[in-house]
């Protein structure tokens, strides 16, 4: 996320006249992404990391579902920007 945000912030700077409108202009880029990243964190360690008992169960039933192939189709979205998108 560093990079990616480092990425924006310098074309959201040189895209802009004042240093405000660029600020501003970065912080509507990443809001949407940096908030999705920040539930999805937070849902990976209270279903994936810490469960216990049928709560344990069902993430393993959830995790062995999909192929390896389709959790990377579901992870493109973290892995395949490049902070302008």
């Amino acid at each position: 996320m560093a990079m990616e945000d480092a990425v924006c912030l310098a074309d959201s700077l040189a895209g802009t006249g004042t240093l405000e409108a660029g600020l501003t202009r970065y912080r509507d880029r990443r809001v949407l992404r940096t908030t999705r990243l920040q539930l999805m964190s937070r849902a990976m360690g209270d279903h994936v990391y810490h469960p216990a008992g049928p709560h344990a169960a069902l993430r393993n039933a959830i995790m062995t579902a999909k192929s390896q192939d389709q959790w990377l189709d579901a992870l493109e979205w973290l892995y395949g920007g490049n902070g302008l998108d």
